[in-house]
């Protein structure tokens, strides 16, 4: 019973039988369905032109991750992947990877400044 409550106090169950609230659910259910930061990245995404390949890299690239990496990932080749990132660099107009994190890092700052 203990474990129960704990459960519901802290929000990872539902503490309202057949719904999928929970304590600490805001917005509408698609947002809470969707963490920010991936839609965020849609977002950017989207109003940069990146096809929908280029977004998934680009959401690796976000992260933190190389191409190696991403390539593992997506079951592509790496000189697939650092074709990819080539493409993103350019649809964002940075020449590195510090770059783009740098872009997003200030895109989020101006959305939540608005």
């Amino acid at each position: 019973m203990a474990k129960r409550l704990l459960v519901a106090l802290f929000g990872f169950e539902s503490p309202f039988p057949g719904s999928d609230r929970n304590l600490f659910s805001f917005g509408t259910s698609a947002e809470r369905r969707t963490p920010r930061f991936k839609l965020s990245i849609q977002q950017l995404a989207k109003t940069r032109g990146l096809s929908p390949r280029e977004t998934e890299v680009f959401a690796y690239l976000a992260k933190g991750r190389n191409c190696s990496f991403i390539s593992t990932q997506l079951v592509i080749s790496e000189e697939t992947a650092k074709t990819h990132v080539k493409r993103i660099y350019r649809k964002f107009g940075v020449h590195s990877q510090q770059a783009l994190l740098d872009l997003i890092e200030l895109d989020g700052h101006h959305k939540t400044e608005a």
